[in-house]
Protein backbone atom coordinates (compact mmCIF):
# COMPACT_ATOMS: atom_id res chain seq x y z
CA UNK A 1 0.00 0.00 0.00
CA UNK A 2 1.03 3.88 -0.77
CA UNK A 3 0.81 4.89 3.43
CA UNK A 4 3.30 2.02 3.77
CA UNK A 5 5.77 2.99 1.58
CA UNK A 6 6.11 6.55 2.91
CA UNK A 7 7.24 8.13 6.00
CA UNK A 8 7.30 11.45 8.03
CA UNK A 9 10.71 12.88 7.93
CA UNK A 10 11.91 15.33 10.90
CA UNK A 11 12.18 18.77 10.23
CA UNK A 12 12.55 20.71 13.67
CA UNK A 13 11.88 19.28 17.16
CA UNK A 14 8.64 19.11 19.29
CA UNK A 15 8.18 21.52 21.24
CA UNK A 16 5.20 22.06 24.11
CA UNK A 17 2.64 23.51 21.36
CA UNK A 18 -0.26 22.50 19.57
CA UNK A 19 0.33 19.81 16.92
CA UNK A 20 -1.41 18.91 14.41
CA UNK A 21 -1.08 17.54 10.83
CA UNK A 22 -2.51 18.49 7.36
CA UNK A 23 -2.64 16.94 4.03
CA UNK A 24 -3.08 18.15 0.22
CA UNK A 25 -4.05 15.68 -2.22
CA UNK A 26 -5.54 15.43 -5.38
CA UNK A 27 -7.05 12.12 -5.60
CA UNK A 28 -7.69 11.88 -9.45
CA UNK A 29 -11.57 11.89 -9.66
CA UNK A 30 -12.77 8.67 -11.30
CA UNK A 31 -14.98 10.88 -13.46
CA UNK A 32 -11.89 11.98 -15.03
CA UNK A 33 -10.02 8.59 -15.63
CA UNK A 34 -9.63 7.28 -19.33
CA UNK A 35 -7.71 4.75 -20.29
CA UNK A 36 -6.05 6.92 -23.21
CA UNK A 37 -4.90 9.78 -20.68
CA UNK A 38 -3.14 7.15 -18.82
CA UNK A 39 -1.38 5.25 -21.62
CA UNK A 40 1.02 3.85 -18.91
CA UNK A 41 -1.11 2.98 -16.48
CA UNK A 42 -2.53 -1.03 -15.86
CA UNK A 43 -6.46 -1.56 -16.30
CA UNK A 44 -7.01 -2.40 -13.09
CA UNK A 45 -4.92 0.30 -11.63
CA UNK A 46 -7.75 2.73 -12.85
CA UNK A 47 -10.82 1.43 -12.39
CA UNK A 48 -12.68 2.77 -9.60
CA UNK A 49 -13.74 -0.21 -7.72
CA UNK A 50 -9.90 -0.90 -7.19
CA UNK A 51 -8.39 2.74 -7.24
CA UNK A 52 -10.90 4.65 -4.69
CA UNK A 53 -10.73 1.87 -1.92
CA UNK A 54 -6.78 2.54 -2.20
CA UNK A 55 -7.22 6.30 -2.07
CA UNK A 56 -9.74 5.91 1.12
CA UNK A 57 -6.93 3.41 2.67
CA UNK A 58 -4.06 5.81 1.96
CA UNK A 59 -5.85 8.66 3.44
CA UNK A 60 -6.92 7.10 6.73
CA UNK A 61 -3.69 5.18 7.26
CA UNK A 62 -1.50 8.17 6.85
CA UNK A 63 -3.81 9.58 9.75
CA UNK A 64 -3.80 13.47 9.08
CA UNK A 65 -5.78 15.55 11.10
CA UNK A 66 -6.66 18.15 8.78
CA UNK A 67 -6.88 16.91 4.62
CA UNK A 68 -7.71 18.77 1.78
CA UNK A 69 -8.75 17.07 -0.81
CA UNK A 70 -9.23 17.88 -4.90
CA UNK A 71 -10.78 16.29 -7.62
CA UNK A 72 -13.25 13.94 -5.41
CA UNK A 73 -16.16 12.17 -6.92
CA UNK A 74 -18.68 9.84 -5.44
CA UNK A 75 -17.65 11.42 -1.99
CA UNK A 76 -21.07 10.55 -0.02
CA UNK A 77 -21.40 7.14 -1.89
CA UNK A 78 -18.03 5.81 -1.50
CA UNK A 79 -16.00 8.22 0.90
CA UNK A 80 -17.95 9.98 3.91
CA UNK A 81 -18.69 6.57 5.75
CA UNK A 82 -14.97 5.48 5.99
CA UNK A 83 -14.03 8.57 6.43
CA UNK A 84 -16.68 9.47 9.63
CA UNK A 85 -16.11 6.07 10.73
CA UNK A 86 -12.30 6.68 10.95
CA UNK A 87 -13.20 9.79 13.18
CA UNK A 88 -13.66 12.35 10.33
CA UNK A 89 -16.39 14.88 10.36
CA UNK A 90 -16.27 16.37 6.65
CA UNK A 91 -17.27 19.49 4.26
CA UNK A 92 -18.13 18.86 0.63
CA UNK A 93 -18.70 21.40 -2.43
CA UNK A 94 -19.42 19.96 -5.71
CA UNK A 95 -18.33 21.98 -9.04
CA UNK A 96 -21.38 21.35 -11.03
CA UNK A 97 -24.05 20.29 -7.95
CA UNK A 98 -26.74 20.02 -11.12
CA UNK A 99 -25.46 17.14 -12.36
CA UNK A 100 -25.38 13.92 -11.12
CA UNK A 101 -21.77 12.73 -12.36
CA UNK A 102 -18.99 15.31 -11.57
CA UNK A 103 -16.17 15.86 -8.77
CA UNK A 104 -14.85 18.51 -6.06
CA UNK A 105 -13.22 19.23 -2.94
CA UNK A 106 -13.56 17.78 0.60
CA UNK A 107 -12.17 19.27 3.91
CA UNK A 108 -11.94 16.39 6.30
CA UNK A 109 -11.02 16.95 10.05
CA UNK A 110 -10.53 14.99 13.46
CA UNK A 111 -13.70 15.55 15.11
CA UNK A 112 -11.73 14.55 18.35
CA UNK A 113 -9.95 17.97 17.81
CA UNK A 114 -11.58 20.46 16.32
CA UNK A 115 -15.04 21.44 15.25
CA UNK A 116 -16.52 23.72 12.52
CA UNK A 117 -16.63 27.64 13.58
CA UNK A 118 -17.50 28.97 10.19
CA UNK A 119 -17.35 27.33 6.35
CA UNK A 120 -17.98 28.98 2.72
CA UNK A 121 -17.40 27.40 -0.33
CA UNK A 122 -17.25 29.28 -3.56
CA UNK A 123 -17.44 29.12 -7.68
CA UNK A 124 -14.67 31.24 -9.57
CA UNK A 125 -16.79 31.58 -12.36
CA UNK A 126 -19.46 33.41 -10.50
CA UNK A 127 -17.34 35.94 -8.76
CA UNK A 128 -17.17 39.25 -10.02
CA UNK A 129 -13.32 39.42 -10.26
CA UNK A 130 -13.07 36.11 -11.94
CA UNK A 131 -16.17 35.17 -14.16
CA UNK A 132 -16.09 34.24 -17.81
CA UNK A 133 -15.85 37.12 -20.01
CA UNK A 134 -15.30 37.58 -24.36
CA UNK A 135 -11.43 37.66 -23.20
CA UNK A 136 -11.41 34.88 -20.22
CA UNK A 137 -12.74 31.34 -19.69
CA UNK A 138 -15.44 29.45 -18.08
CA UNK A 139 -12.62 27.31 -16.22
CA UNK A 140 -15.37 25.25 -13.46
CA UNK A 141 -13.10 25.66 -10.63
CA UNK A 142 -14.29 26.06 -7.15
CA UNK A 143 -12.48 26.29 -3.23
CA UNK A 144 -13.60 26.26 0.26
CA UNK A 145 -12.98 28.03 3.46
CA UNK A 146 -13.44 26.50 6.75
CA UNK A 147 -12.81 27.92 9.93
CA UNK A 148 -11.52 25.08 12.48
CA UNK A 149 -11.88 25.86 16.48
CA UNK A 150 -9.59 23.86 18.52
CA UNK A 151 -10.90 22.03 21.62
CA UNK A 152 -8.41 21.85 23.23
CA UNK A 153 -5.17 24.28 23.12
CA UNK A 154 -3.22 23.35 25.91
CA UNK A 155 -0.81 26.13 26.36
CA UNK A 156 -0.73 27.33 22.65
CA UNK A 157 -2.37 30.60 22.41
CA UNK A 158 -3.83 29.15 19.34
CA UNK A 159 -7.36 29.39 18.93
CA UNK A 160 -8.79 28.21 15.82
CA UNK A 161 -7.08 27.29 11.80
CA UNK A 162 -8.49 29.18 8.71
CA UNK A 163 -8.07 26.72 5.53
CA UNK A 164 -8.17 27.20 2.23
CA UNK A 165 -9.07 24.63 -0.29
CA UNK A 166 -9.00 25.15 -3.50
CA UNK A 167 -8.12 23.95 -7.34
CA UNK A 168 -7.24 25.94 -9.56
CA UNK A 169 -7.07 26.04 -13.73
CA UNK A 170 -5.62 23.42 -15.77
CA UNK A 171 -4.13 24.72 -18.62
CA UNK A 172 -0.23 25.18 -18.27
CA UNK A 173 0.13 28.96 -20.56
CA UNK A 174 -3.32 30.41 -18.23
CA UNK A 175 -1.24 31.88 -15.56
CA UNK A 176 -2.82 35.16 -15.92
CA UNK A 177 -6.49 33.29 -14.89
CA UNK A 178 -4.70 30.91 -12.05
CA UNK A 179 -3.12 34.48 -10.47
CA UNK A 180 -6.82 35.82 -11.05
CA UNK A 181 -8.31 32.76 -8.75
CA UNK A 182 -5.50 33.12 -6.04
CA UNK A 183 -6.69 37.34 -5.89
CA UNK A 184 -10.32 36.08 -5.31
CA UNK A 185 -9.29 33.05 -2.74
CA UNK A 186 -6.87 34.93 -1.12
CA UNK A 187 -9.23 38.31 -0.58
CA UNK A 188 -12.07 35.71 0.91
CA UNK A 189 -10.19 33.70 2.60
CA UNK A 190 -8.46 37.37 4.75
CA UNK A 191 -12.12 38.46 4.37
CA UNK A 192 -12.80 35.38 6.57
CA UNK A 193 -10.29 35.35 8.78
CA UNK A 194 -10.73 38.97 9.40
CA UNK A 195 -14.30 38.42 10.73
CA UNK A 196 -14.05 35.50 12.84
CA UNK A 197 -11.75 37.19 14.89
CA UNK A 198 -13.72 40.45 15.14
CA UNK A 199 -16.39 37.70 15.85
CA UNK A 200 -14.40 35.34 18.84
CA UNK A 201 -11.46 36.85 19.37
CA UNK A 202 -8.19 35.06 19.61
CA UNK A 203 -5.77 33.73 17.51
CA UNK A 204 -6.38 31.81 13.76
CA UNK A 205 -3.76 30.59 11.95
CA UNK A 206 -4.25 30.56 8.41
CA UNK A 207 -3.54 27.31 6.00
CA UNK A 208 -3.81 27.92 2.06
CA UNK A 209 -3.53 24.74 0.36
CA UNK A 210 -4.58 22.74 -2.46
CA UNK A 211 -3.58 21.78 -6.26
CA UNK A 212 -3.12 25.57 -7.59
CA UNK A 213 -1.81 23.92 -11.20
CA UNK A 214 1.61 26.40 -10.95
CA UNK A 215 5.12 25.33 -10.18
CA UNK A 216 7.75 26.81 -7.98
CA UNK A 217 8.89 29.14 -10.57
CA UNK A 218 6.04 30.24 -11.98
CA UNK A 219 4.97 33.84 -11.53
CA UNK A 220 1.81 33.43 -8.82
CA UNK A 221 3.88 31.15 -6.39
CA UNK A 222 6.52 34.00 -6.80
CA UNK A 223 3.59 36.65 -5.60
CA UNK A 224 2.64 34.35 -2.88
CA UNK A 225 5.97 34.17 -0.92
CA UNK A 226 7.13 37.70 -1.49
CA UNK A 227 9.80 36.75 -4.52
CA UNK A 228 10.62 39.73 -6.95
CA UNK A 229 9.44 39.24 -10.11
CA UNK A 230 11.72 39.17 -13.49
CA UNK A 231 10.89 40.43 -16.23
CA UNK A 232 10.53 37.35 -17.98
CA UNK A 233 8.13 36.23 -14.89
CA UNK A 234 5.97 39.25 -15.54
CA UNK A 235 5.59 39.25 -19.11
CA UNK A 236 4.77 35.55 -18.03
CA UNK A 237 1.30 36.57 -16.30
CA UNK A 238 0.36 38.09 -18.75
CA UNK A 239 -3.51 37.63 -20.05
CA UNK A 240 -3.80 36.09 -23.34
CA UNK A 241 -7.12 35.16 -24.99
CA UNK A 242 -8.13 31.64 -25.16
CA UNK A 243 -10.00 29.18 -28.42
CA UNK A 244 -11.64 27.02 -26.21
CA UNK A 245 -10.39 23.38 -26.74
CA UNK A 246 -11.29 20.57 -24.02
CA UNK A 247 -9.17 18.88 -21.85
CA UNK A 248 -9.30 15.68 -23.01
CA UNK A 249 -8.64 16.49 -26.45
CA UNK A 250 -5.51 18.39 -25.28
CA UNK A 251 -4.19 15.17 -22.63
CA UNK A 252 -5.15 13.14 -25.84
CA UNK A 253 -2.82 14.65 -27.72
CA UNK A 254 0.13 14.85 -25.76
CA UNK A 255 -0.68 11.29 -24.69
CA UNK A 256 -0.73 10.29 -28.94
CA UNK A 257 2.75 11.94 -28.53
CA UNK A 258 4.37 10.31 -25.73
CA UNK A 259 3.10 6.75 -27.29
CA UNK A 260 4.46 7.56 -30.76
CA UNK A 261 7.82 8.73 -29.17
CA UNK A 262 8.06 5.71 -27.27
CA UNK A 263 9.80 7.73 -24.09
CA UNK A 264 8.70 9.26 -21.24
CA UNK A 265 5.77 11.65 -21.68
CA UNK A 266 6.50 15.76 -22.54
CA UNK A 267 4.92 18.27 -21.06
CA UNK A 268 1.56 18.78 -23.04
CA UNK A 269 2.06 22.67 -22.98
CA UNK A 270 2.53 22.71 -26.88
CA UNK A 271 -0.82 20.45 -27.51
CA UNK A 272 -2.75 23.51 -25.39
CA UNK A 273 -1.53 26.75 -26.11
CA UNK A 274 -3.81 28.39 -28.84
CA UNK A 275 -3.51 32.16 -27.88
CA UNK A 276 -4.36 35.33 -28.84
CA UNK A 277 -3.16 38.95 -27.26
CA UNK A 278 -5.79 40.25 -25.05
CA UNK A 279 -6.90 43.69 -26.02
CA UNK A 280 -9.30 44.70 -22.52
CA UNK A 281 -9.78 42.65 -19.76
CA UNK A 282 -11.71 42.26 -16.53
CA UNK A 283 -9.42 42.98 -13.85
CA UNK A 284 -6.46 44.76 -14.32
CA UNK A 285 -3.22 43.23 -13.61
CA UNK A 286 -1.83 46.39 -11.79
CA UNK A 287 -4.77 46.02 -9.40
CA UNK A 288 -3.80 42.48 -8.90
CA UNK A 289 -0.27 43.13 -8.23
CA UNK A 290 -0.94 45.60 -6.15
CA UNK A 291 -3.26 43.42 -4.03
CA UNK A 292 -0.45 40.64 -3.30
CA UNK A 293 1.43 43.68 -2.35
CA UNK A 294 -0.69 43.90 1.22
CA UNK A 295 -1.10 40.26 1.54
CA UNK A 296 0.79 38.44 4.52
CA UNK A 297 3.74 36.19 3.10
CA UNK A 298 3.18 33.00 2.35
CA UNK A 299 5.88 29.99 3.25
CA UNK A 300 5.21 26.43 1.95
CA UNK A 301 5.51 23.92 4.36
CA UNK A 302 7.89 22.18 1.50
CA UNK A 303 9.88 24.86 0.42
CA UNK A 304 13.43 23.15 1.98
CA UNK A 305 12.57 19.81 1.09
CA UNK A 306 15.09 18.80 -0.89
CA UNK A 307 17.53 19.97 1.62
CA UNK A 308 15.95 17.55 4.17
CA UNK A 309 15.79 14.39 1.85
CA UNK A 310 19.05 14.55 0.35
CA UNK A 311 17.61 11.25 -1.29
CA UNK A 312 14.71 12.99 -3.19
CA UNK A 313 16.21 12.58 -7.11
CA UNK A 314 15.33 15.31 -9.16
CA UNK A 315 12.23 15.06 -12.26
CA UNK A 316 13.73 13.02 -14.80
CA UNK A 317 11.73 15.31 -17.68
CA UNK A 318 14.15 18.43 -16.71
CA UNK A 319 16.84 18.56 -19.57
CA UNK A 320 20.28 17.99 -19.17
CA UNK A 321 23.05 20.56 -19.74
CA UNK A 322 25.46 19.19 -22.86
CA UNK A 323 28.25 20.69 -21.73
CA UNK A 324 28.65 20.12 -18.22
CA UNK A 325 26.43 17.19 -17.94
CA UNK A 326 24.28 17.85 -15.18
CA UNK A 327 20.72 18.48 -15.03
CA UNK A 328 19.26 21.73 -15.29
CA UNK A 329 17.47 22.47 -12.45
CA UNK A 330 13.92 24.58 -12.83
CA UNK A 331 13.84 25.00 -8.97
CA UNK A 332 15.20 25.08 -5.66
CA UNK A 333 13.74 23.71 -2.30
CA UNK A 334 10.36 22.21 -3.57
CA UNK A 335 10.32 18.64 -4.39
CA UNK A 336 11.05 17.99 -7.97
CA UNK A 337 7.22 16.69 -8.64
CA UNK A 338 4.21 15.95 -6.66
CA UNK A 339 2.35 15.17 -10.07
CA UNK A 340 3.82 12.08 -12.02
CA UNK A 341 1.84 11.24 -15.09
CA UNK A 342 2.26 12.25 -18.32
CA UNK A 343 4.02 15.43 -17.19
CA UNK A 344 5.85 15.60 -13.84
CA UNK A 345 5.89 18.42 -12.21
CA UNK A 346 5.16 20.06 -8.60
CA UNK A 347 1.76 21.79 -8.33
CA UNK A 348 0.37 20.74 -4.61
CA UNK A 349 0.99 23.34 -1.70
CA UNK A 350 0.47 24.02 2.09
CA UNK A 351 0.82 27.30 2.89
CA UNK A 352 0.86 29.33 5.86
CA UNK A 353 1.55 32.68 7.35
CA UNK A 354 3.70 33.83 10.20
CA UNK A 355 1.82 37.03 10.38
CA UNK A 356 0.70 37.04 14.15
CA UNK A 357 3.48 37.98 16.68
CA UNK A 358 1.48 36.10 19.10
CA UNK A 359 2.15 32.20 17.04
CA UNK A 360 5.24 31.24 17.12
CA UNK A 361 4.28 28.14 14.04
CA UNK A 362 7.27 25.82 12.79
CA UNK A 363 7.29 22.67 10.79
CA UNK A 364 7.85 19.94 12.41
CA UNK A 365 7.52 16.62 10.24
CA UNK A 366 7.09 16.40 5.94
CA UNK A 367 5.52 13.41 4.53
CA UNK A 368 7.80 12.03 1.87
CA UNK A 369 7.71 12.02 -2.15
CA UNK A 370 7.97 8.55 -3.02
CA UNK A 371 11.23 7.21 -5.17
CA UNK A 372 11.24 7.50 -9.04
CA UNK A 373 11.44 3.61 -8.65
CA UNK A 374 7.97 3.96 -7.22
CA UNK A 375 6.58 5.96 -9.62
CA UNK A 376 7.87 4.91 -12.97
CA UNK A 377 6.75 5.19 -15.37
CA UNK A 378 3.62 7.02 -14.18
CA UNK A 379 1.17 6.92 -11.84
CA UNK A 380 -1.73 5.58 -11.25
CA UNK A 381 -0.14 2.54 -10.60
CA UNK A 382 -0.77 -0.59 -8.75
CA UNK A 383 0.39 1.40 -5.47
CA UNK A 384 -0.34 4.84 -5.81
CA UNK A 385 -3.78 5.58 -6.97
CA UNK A 386 -3.61 9.12 -8.16
CA UNK A 387 -1.62 11.23 -10.57
CA UNK A 388 -0.88 12.93 -7.70
CA UNK A 389 1.34 12.31 -4.73
CA UNK A 390 -0.41 13.58 -1.31
CA UNK A 391 1.96 15.97 0.75
CA UNK A 392 1.35 16.36 4.39
CA UNK A 393 3.09 18.49 6.83
CA UNK A 394 3.47 17.89 10.65
CA UNK A 395 3.02 21.39 12.24
CA UNK A 396 3.37 23.36 15.95
CA UNK A 397 1.98 26.61 17.28
CA UNK A 398 3.28 27.50 20.33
Amino acid sequence: MAAELRKLLPVNPHGSGFHFSIMSYNVLAQCLVRRTLYPFSSKESLKGKIRVPRVINEIIQLNPDIACLQEIDVFHEEYAGPFSKAGYDFVYHKKNPEKDIGHGLAIIWKREKFEKYDYRSFFFDQSLLTHPTTHTPETGNIFQILALKIKNTGSSKLTGLIITNQHLYWRIPAIYERLRQLYVSMEESLSLRKSVVQESGGNWAFYFCGDLNTCPNDGPYWLLTKKELTAELLTQIQPVKWVSKSKEAALQAAANDAQSSNSEQPAPESSMKDNLPVEEILTPLSLMLSKFETYPKLYSSYEKYREIDVEHIVNPDWEVDKETGKVIEHWEGEPSYTNYGIWKGTLDYIFFTRDNPDLNIKVTGLLNIPKLEQLKPAIPNDVFPSDHISVMAEIEIE
